[in-house]
């Protein structure tokens, strides 16, 4: 794959998420994805497989009333693409030791998307 369609997948990836369009996250996620997040230097959620990323994915849309990643800058680095992002979420419930439903959050973040055969192998998201 060459780097304008691995961005490409990416954009479609990152889009599906905005769109709390779970079928169609997945839809570009190799079977073994690996996914890490990470929060002040802290893993806070890793799943490995389609389907603990589904699970986690499902758990966590019903978590926000809306919720947007705006790319500020993307590059792609081999099999990788790195994805600078402005985070914007109001959430649903009250999440633990977070915000409370309705209060609105906003993070700067950057996430590492590495793909092969034309599906997304990893995510990191560091923020």
């Amino acid at each position: 794959m060459t780097e304008t369609q691995n961005e490409v997948i990416v954009h479609a990836f990152i889009e599906a998420y905005n769109a709390f369009d779970v079928d169609s996250m997945l839809a570009v996620l190799a079977p073994d994805i690996r996914f890490t997040n990470i929060s002040g230097g802290a893993v806070n959620a890793r799943t490995c497989g389609r389907s603990e990323f589904e699970q986690l994915a499902r758990r966590s849309a019903k978590m926000f009333r809306t919720r947007t990643q705006r790319v500020r800058s993307m590059r792609a680095e081999g099999s990788s693409v790195i994805v600078e992002i402005d985070f914007e979420a109001v959430p649903a419930v009250d999440l633990p030791g977070g915000p409370v439903a309705g209060e609105k959050i906003s993070l700067k973040g950057r996430s590492r998307f590495t793909l092969a055969g034309g599906l997304i192998e990893s995510i990191v998201d560091e923020s």
